[in-house]
């Protein structure tokens, strides 16, 4: 009896498992006719964009600087021109005072120069970083967490040499928040501190002449005989990661008789080094448009003038040069900076998009209510995007058959294909 029942339940089981799978197969099946008839789909314009492919990296800046030194000791300083102006040869370009408090006056002067120079480059934002709060916070953050790395590493002289570009960019981000109108005031309010410590110096003991022509600048930072243009022409990967390692003069940062250099040839050079596989397409002679973030997002045209290689090295050291002295430009002898190896103009196509059928690469868009295949080229792939060839109608018959300017691509849909009607 008890045998029975045993074999009565095991049958119900049976029974229930087969109705419940039943049941479950059957909603499966209507799940899926339901959505092989779904017309929902979604759509974006293919729009016509212009996108750059840049690489990036820490340039270090080599220049012909001859140092301008005076031959008293100590002493104010009142310069009679400002950071990258040109000189003529011969011309007074400082004069040095003596008496007393003198050296306290030069040092408060050099504090209140330094201010109005952030200031000026903080008040230097393009119309694009203004209404870009995203772009200035990314800055920050970039070069926030650099400064974290190297000071990690023990590099301090890399933390105080950036210190000044991070005040430019929290003061910029007080423009972009509108926390702060302009820097007007504080510039005026400083100048006129400066004047008034000027008018407190008497006894000139000297005043300096320049012997050669030229772009004068304030500040010597020690690697004006380290990071010298004559260096450029016999450099080598290795010889450049030896200059990158060696320290600045002490002999002329801490000389107070140093006043500042001039810069002597209106060529200079940046040297950038970069894994090999970074660098492919690179040729020598090329002009490309290089962007530097810490100097206001300034951009400069240069030539690629050496492509360097070690046969021992997996590095390469790209040269640029130019003799475009940009004003207010920071001269920061190493500084971070963007180059764009290649700038492609085409439609923007979501790589999610992107479907094969027969072999060709392309996109579904909406026509009307009506599903079309539409092929493309693929120019590259940047951020999740695809930059394609815009449709040439002139020298292509088959134009219609590609993808063109303000076709609907369809984003997301279920069971896509050529001529199916939605709606």
């Amino acid at each position: 009896m008890i045998s029975t029942d045993k074999q009565f339940l095991k049958n119900v089981a049976k029974y229930v498992i087969s109705a419940v799978i039943s049941i479950l197969l059957i909603a499966y099946i209507i799940y899926h006719v339901v959505n092989s008839f779904g017309t929902a789909v979604e759509t974006e314009p293919a729009q016509m964009v212009s996108v750059r492919e840049t690489i990036s990296g820490d340039g270090f800046i080599f220049r012909s600087e001859k140092i301008v030194s005076s031959t008293s000791t100590g002493g104010g300083v009142n310069y009679a021109y400002e950071n990258g102006e040109l000189v003529p040869s011969g011309v007074p370009i400082a004069d040095i005072y003596s008496g007393n408090n003198t050296d306290e006056i030069k040092q408060n002067m050099s504090e209140i120069d330094s201010k109005i120079s952030i200031l000026k480059d903080s008040s230097r934002t393009d119309s694009a970083l203004l209404s870009d709060s995203g772009s200035i916070d990314e800055s920050i953050t970039s070069l926030y967490y650099s400064m974290l790395r190297k000071m990690n590493s023990n590099e301090i002289d890399y933390v105080f040499r950036r210190s000044d570009d991070m005040l430019i960019l929290l003061n910029k981000r007080q423009l972009v928040l509108k926390t702060a109108s302009d820097f007007s005031s504080q510039i005026a309010k400083l100048n006129s501190d400066r004047m008034s410590l000027t008018s407190s110096l008497s006894n000139i003991s000297e005043t300096v002449k320049s012997d050669c022509s030229g772009y004068f600048f304030t500040e010597a930072d020690g690697y004006e005989n380290i990071f010298s243009a004559s260096q450029v022409d016999t450099l080598s990967v290795k010889s450049f990661d030896e200059l990158r390692d060696k320290k600045p003069e002490e002999g002329i940062i801490s000389s107070s008789n140093v006043i500042g250099k001039i810069m002597t040839d209106y060529t200079w050079y940046l040297a950038v080094k970069f894994a090999s596989n970074q660098t492919a397409g690179f040729v020598e002679g090329n002009r490309y448009t290089l962007v530097f973030p810490y100097s206001s997002d300034i951009e400069i045209d240069m030539s690629l003038y050496r492509i360097i290689t070690d046969a021992d090295s997996n590095d390469v050291v790209l040269v640029f040069s130019t003799g475009s002295v940009p004003e207010n430009f920071n001269f920061l002898r190493m500084q971070s900076v963007d180059i764009v190896k290649q700038t492609y103009k085409g439609l923007r196509v979501p790589v999610s998009a992107v479907r094969i059928v027969d072999d060709k690469q392309g996109v579904y868009i909406l026509d009307g209510n009506v599903v079309t295949f539409k092929e493309i080229n693929s120019l590259v792939e940047i951020a999740g995007n695809l930059i394609v060839a815009e449709q040439d109608k002139l020298n292509d018959k088959d134009y219609e058959s590609k993808l063109g300017f303000y076709d609907q691509i369809i984003t997301k849909g279920k069971n896509l294909y050529e001529h199916k009607v939605v709606g």
